[in-house]
């Protein structure tokens, strides 16, 4: 499984604590170093149905993040998926890939569910 985060993203420490404490193994990857690639973002869009908005995190005031997104609605996904790995810095974080899933952002309940962990 790999842990994709940001050193300096208070939510990613947390969730990384939150593994840590439940023993849960996993090879981390540094997206400020290390971002998901464009045709990781592609594969996991069509393997789990996520729209390509859902990678996209706008930063509080972001008038950057706003414009990517207004801009890429009328372009095709692969075209998409490459603009956001080259713009990963708006990226959503933290994201989780395991062999059967991928799980973003800190929804406790999915993070369980794909992980099968109870509490």
């Amino acid at each position: 499984m790999t842990f994709f985060y940001r050193p300096d993203c208070k939510d990613c420490l947390m969730v990384k604590t939150w593994l840590d404490k439940r023993g849960v193994e996993y090879e981390e990857r540094d997206m400020n170093v290390n971002p998901p690639t464009g045709e990781e973002i592609l594969e996991w869009a069509q393997k789990y149905h996520f729209p390509m908005k859902s990678f996209i995190r706008p930063r509080k005031f972001s008038l950057k993040a706003i414009l990517l997104t207004n801009q890429m609605v009328n372009m095709e996904r692969h075209a998409r998926a490459f603009i956001i790995a080259a713009a990963h810095e708006y990226m959503v974080c933290p994201i989780m890939e395991g062999e059967d899933f991928v799980v973003m952002g800190l929804d406790n309940a999915q993070w369980r569910k794909a992980l099968n962990i109870q509490s």
